[in-house]
């Protein structure tokens, strides 16, 4: 089977939200429009650990022949009320795919995952 291309169509997102908080033992992000997360020892290297953690969303997702994050849900609503001033809008306002975004991303996920 061939590899999906997803350089067709409008980009759906340019960025990603999170949030941004100090578990037990580690530093966690939470995106919030897709259920993904990240854990880190450190504020410096979670920013690594999370573009590790889209860009094997994103190789799984091709490799599934799937558009990547397509299958994930936003973040639960716990982690949407952790943002101040979030608002229903936000919430529904969330893209269930990033069509443009993959190709345009996938080398800074790469050069980003590989840097530490």
């Amino acid at each position: 089977m061939a590899k999906p291309s997803f350089t067709t169509g409008p980009i759906a997102v340019q960025s990603l939200r999170a949030v941004v908080f100090k578990g037990r033992e580690s530093w966690v992000v939470q995106c919030l429009e897709y259920d993904i997360a990240a854990q880190a020892p450190s504020l410096e290297a979670l920013p690594v650990r999370l573009a590790r953690a889209l860009l094997a969303e994103i190789e799984f997702s091709q490799q599934r022949g799937e558009v990547p994050f397509s299958t994930l849900p936003r973040a639960p609503e716990k982690y949407w009320d952790m943002v101040p001033g979030a608002t229903e809008e936000d919430r529904d306002a969330w893209r269930p795919f990033l069509p443009g975004f993959v190709d345009d991303r996938l080398s800074i996920l790469r050069a980003a995952s590989a840097s530490v």
